[in-house]
């Protein structure tokens, strides 16, 4: 059963998502590396499975944060969607050459607009 969620954790996602890329820096030589990351298989397939690895490290704590089970299919799907908040900004920044705040701001958008649940 959830306990009353007080806390936005696609806002604290985003947040800390925009925190950490201006700690990391925004240079010509970051997005170069971001292109090439994406561009190059080897090199994607890696950033792809940190990428998984990180989402599977945060099912616990979102679980607790959420109030379910660790094992909670709402839990795993809320750690994905944070992961996938992260993914999605900086495939955006790449695509579009927007910073990092305006990059999680559109993948926040779009995860609360739940676009997968649309029917066509």
């Amino acid at each position: 059963m959830r306990k009353s969620v007080t806390v936005d954790i696609l806002e604290c996602v985003r947040a800390a998502f925009i925190a950490a890329q201006q700690q990391i820096g925004d240079t010509p030589l970051d997005r170069s590396f971001i292109r090439i990351m994406l561009a190059v298989p080897a090199y994607r397939r890696i950033w792809l499975e940190i990428n998984d690895e990180t989402a599977t490290a945060l099912v616990v704590p979102v679980a607790d944060a959420l109030g379910l089970p660790h094992d909670h299919i709402d839990a795993r799907i809320a750690a994905d969607e944070a992961t996938l908040l992260a993914v999605t900004a900086i495939r955006e920044m790449v695509r579009t050459g927007c910073d990092a705040e305006d990059a999680a701001n559109h993948a926040a958008a779009a995860l609360r607009r739940h676009p997968i649940t649309e029917r066509v």
